[in-house]
């Protein structure tokens, strides 16, 4: 456990690592909706280091608590070069 970090209802992980692998739209509903995230929420894009455009549903591959509130680090099913 971490401090500061609250549990999910009926399981030992902390919340924030309930959101890994749902799409980006459901994590934060569920982050708002559920009352537990206090504090700013960043949220990066993973994306492949040459020129790509994103395809298929955007997810969250890391969810990590930071100072000030907590960070989600998304990614795309695939990626595809222009």
């Amino acid at each position: 456990m971490i401090a500061g970090v609250p549990q999910a209802a009926g399981s030992s992980a902390p919340f924030h690592e309930e959101l890994i692998n749902l799409p980006y739209a459901q994590a934060r509903e569920r982050l708002l909706d559920a009352g537990q995230h206090s504090g700013d929420l960043f949220v990066r894009v993973l994306a492949p280091p040459q020129p790509s455009i994103g395809v298929g549903e955007l997810r969250v591959a890391r969810a990590t608590p930071v100072e000030g509130g907590l960070e989600l680090l998304l990614t795309y099913s695939d990626f595809i070069r222009p």
